[in-house]
């Protein structure tokens, strides 16, 4: 090796003369692969960075584990506590269970409302949403009685309602049936025959019933004369082209109803020109569109109503169309106590000595006086006190003055604008008037209808008139205000200063206060304060 013989040529200095003699002039000169080698320099290698890498990835790996393990624990423990929660679910009397199934049920909705849940049918909606959980939550569900109870079915393009086989499952496992059946006209008309006839199957169950009719399901529904044993509610509208005026027929079923005591027949599109049988004895609650005929025929034999509204249709305005039938000899209702009139003479035809609250239709200031006139007299005739007016249509400044001058102890007062083009600038002089009078009024309801609401101040409700009155009004030393209430059927843009405004006269003098701002709740708001029905549909 090369290493080897430089180092015996070091070490052994007497050999080099014999050296030098033998090669003369000869030198060492490294070979081009040791000068390449020796001109080589290695990188060092980066032992200490691998090894850092190779820490962080399994230090990374490691702090998965641990998140893995503190996620497992986590649900372990959740999972531990959902079965303690779901344990006495599990042992939970069947009793108890279909009592908790009860309280899923919806309150009273609106059509609005109903519409928008109902018009489609979902198995995610309840009742059928509990039969899905587990087999004893399904056989608890499906003997619970009472859940099946409401049942929604809406027609019309883009609807979709209860497939037959599972409505027939619906109807055999209800006690009894509080049904909404809202029709179209013009659409699936087979589809709702079929429907019907199916419901019409379990008539003996209807407990109270609100459809939309048609002359297409007039004839099944006539056909149940003697089959509404337990039907103590009913509501009908009829649904058919809107300038048809044309009198589709008599319901005849009614007359055989022995537990009717709440009626409405009419709405819009209801033609109200021919006689409906009814059995009136049980009635409590009688609101029908008719002409007077109808109405001075049912009224003098339900000497039981307590809640009536009157609406006349169909009729002309002749003065001798009352002269003709009871004007000499009033129809007495001892228990009236809340009554809605279309027209003032209606109150010439009746005695009612309960009456408190009276509601009308206003259209003018000469309307007015003549209901101021009219009531006066009626007043005088039976005796009653009244306790509140509610003036609904377009109501007047002199009006509501002449009103609250010849009526001054009243103590609940509402208004309701409820046609297309009332006058705001009227509205406002009313509550301005409200503010100044000396009133006992205890209770004030405003009720607005929304087609004319913009974002331009001319055309909306002034809050600042509003809020000034109400606050004027609760500031009363005698006779402070308790409540207002405040429906709006369009939301107005100064909602929250509305709100702001009754939220400090609360906090302030304790008033209370509802208000609707837009939503689906105006309609109901609306036709309690008129007497149209109750808080349901029916």
């Amino acid at each position: 090796m090369v290493s080897g013989y430089f180092g015996s040529c070091r070490h052994n200095a007497a050999a080099a003369p014999a050296l030098e003699s033998c090669c003369g002039n000869a030198s060492f000169s490294p070979s081009p692969l040791l000068k390449c080698a020796a001109s080589r320099k290695r990188a060092p290698r980066n032992y200490g960075r691998a090894r850092c890498v190779g820490s962080r990835t399994g230090t990374r790996r490691k702090s998965e584990d641990l998140d893995a393990i503190a996620e497992y624990k986590e649900l372990s423990a959740r999972h531990s506590q959902l079965r303690g929660v779901l344990s006495p679910l599990r042992t939970f009397p069947p009793e108890l269970l279909s009592e908790i199934f009860g309280h899923t049920q919806a309150s009273t909705k609106s059509l609005v409302e109903e519409y928008a849940e109902h018009r489609v049918f979902s198995l995610n909606s309840i009742p059928w949403a509990l039969t899905r959980v587990s087999s004893r939550w399904r056989e608890v569900a499906s003997r619970t009685r009472a859940l099946w109870s409401p049942l929604v079915l809406i027609f019309g393009r883009g609807e979709k309602p209860h497939p037959l086989p599972l409505l027939e499952i619906h109807l055999q496992r209800a006690q009894y049936l509080s049904i909404s059946f809202q029709s179209c006209y013009d659409h699936s008309k087979q589809e709702q025959i079929e429907a019907f006839r199916l419901l019409a199957q379990y008539s003996e169950r209807w407990s109270s019933l609100f459809m939309f009719m048609t002359s297409d399901l007039l004839p099944i529904f006539n056909a149940l004369r003697g089959q509404l044993p337990t039907l103590h509610k009913l509501r009908i509208e009829w649904e058919g082209p809107e300038d048809s005026t044309e009198a589709t027929g008599t319901i005849t079923c009614l007359e055989t109803a022995p537990v009717l005591t709440h009626l409405r027949l009419g709405g819009p599109g209801y033609p109200g020109l021919t006689p409906t049988q009814v059995c009136p004895a049980n009635l409590t609650r009688y609101s029908v569109d008719a002409i007077w005929s109808l109405h001075a025929q049912v009224l003098p034999l339900a000497p039981n109503i307590k809640w009536a509204y009157i609406q006349i249709v169909g009729e002309p305005d002749d003065s001798e169309l009352w002269t003709e039938s009871t004007a000499n000899s009033p129809i007495l209702i001892p228990q009236l106590s809340h009554l809605y009139v279309s027209d003032p003479q209606i109150l010439y035809q009746l005695t009612a000595p309960s009456l408190n609250h009276i509601a009308f239709r206003s259209g003018d200031e000469e309307q007015d006086g003549k209901y101021v006139d009219v009531l006066t007299e009626h007043i005088k005739r039976s005796g009653a006190s009244l306790q509140s007016i509610r003036v609904a249509g377009e109501p007047s400044v002199g009006g509501i003055h002449w009103l609250l001058t010849k009526f001054p102890s009243i103590t609940d007062f509402r208004l309701v604008f409820d046609t297309d083009n009332f006058d705001w600038d009227n509205v406002h002089l009313i509550m301005e008037m409200l503010e100044t009078e000396h009133l006992q009024i205890r209770r004030l309801f405003f009720y607005f209808q929304g087609s004319e609401f913009d974002y331009r101040p001319p055309q909306q409700l002034a809050v600042d008139t509003f809020l000034t009155m109400v606050c004027a009004r609760s500031d009363d030393l005698k006779t402070p205000l308790e409540k207002v209430e405040l429906v709006l059927e369009e939301q107005h843009f100064e909602g929250r200063k509305i709100r702001r405004g009754l939220h400090k006269l609360k906090e302030e003098n304790g008033l209370q206060s509802v208000f609707i701002n837009g939503g689906y709740s105006y309609e109901k708001a609306r036709e309690r304060c008129l007497f149209v029905c109750e808080n349901s549909n029916v």
